[in-house]
């Protein structure tokens, strides 16, 4: 991956958007799970519920961990590759 350089205010500004669009992500995806949860103690096992929605929502739970992961690491110092930073011991 090339390595490019992005000026600070430009960094904040994409960690900012990555941290939000994460965090509201996770939010519609656990509202959907929480009604899928309703859906399912109320019509039991035998209801309409499809096992490959409720896995879907699951995998949008984990794109939203990453991009909230990512706009973290943004907003902490613009590194997005794997590894210890400079400034770590280990």
């Amino acid at each position: 991956m090339a390595n490019v350089m992005l000026s600070p205010a430009t960094r904040r500004l994409l960690g900012w958007m990555f941290l939000w669009t994460g965090l509201l992500l996770g939010l519609g995806q656990l509202i959907r799970l929480g009604i899928a949860a309703y859906a399912w103690s109320r019509e039991g096992i035998e209801g309409s519920l499809e096992v490959g929605l409720v896995l879907l929502y699951l995998l949008g739970l984990v794109g939203a961990g990453l991009l909230v992961r990512y706009g973290r690491r943004l907003l902490r110092g613009g590194r997005l590759e794997d590894g210890p930073a400079k400034e770590t011991i280990l």
